[in-house]
């Protein structure tokens, strides 16, 4: 017996392009980078932007890191020991807090 013919119209063959947009596809839905194996110019572009983007990160690092130490310079932020140092301690923070609120009003016009 004949082979049956399809019953609906002939699927044309992929093209290397629809190949490639179906690969891209693929990665983009694994969350990886397959093109990146494929082509050196991608990998070297998604490196770049990785590098940059860590760098990003660590910038902010140090900024938290710059952040809190000024913080801690200025107000205190140590458990007391007791009810007298707590006391004393909030008045320094309060008098510190005052003394930078009038000098940022002075600074801006």
């Amino acid at each position: 017996p004949p082979a049956a013919a399809p019953a609906g119209p002939a699927q044309p063959e992929a093209t290397p392009a629809a190949q490639q947009g179906a690969t891209e596809a693929a990665a983009a839905a694994e969350g990886g980078n397959l093109l990146a194996e494929f082509d050196p110019r991608v990998a070297r572009e998604y490196e770049a932007r990785q590098a940059a983007a860590q760098a990003a990160v660590d910038e902010d690092e140090r900024a938290a890191k710059e952040m809190k130490a000024a913080f801690n310079s200025v107000w205190s932020t140590r458990k007391p020991r007791d009810v007298v140092a707590g006391t004393c301690s909030g008045l320094k923070t309060c008098m510190k807090s005052v003394a930078i609120g009038i000098g940022g009003i002075v600074a801006c016009p």
